[in-house]
């Protein structure tokens, strides 16, 4: 069984990347902005519970997965913004 703290940084990740997933998708476009920030972080919290369910079926290891793919991309975005 995973922790809470798991859970509270992947929560964190998605919360952090998503808004700029969609600000990639949208453009400069305010109004349309936050739809698709929620609809892009439920896709991404979706997906990484698809993959962990059919590749590591027998653990609970989906928050682990998407902290291992998102925390990347949150440091490059980091970087980039330096």
């Amino acid at each position: 069984m995973l922790s809470s703290l798991t859970f509270a940084i992947a929560g964190l990740i998605v919360g952090l990347i998503a808004p700029h997933i969609a600000r990639q998708l949208v453009g400069g476009n305010h109004q349309g902005l936050i739809p698709v920030a929620v609809i892009t972080g439920a896709m991404i919290v979706v997906l990484s519970d698809f993959i962990g369910r059919i590749i590591f079926a027998h653990i609970e290891i989906t928050c682990v997965i998407f902290t291992m793919i998102g925390a990347p991309y949150c440091v490059y975005l980091l970087i980039q913004n330096l």
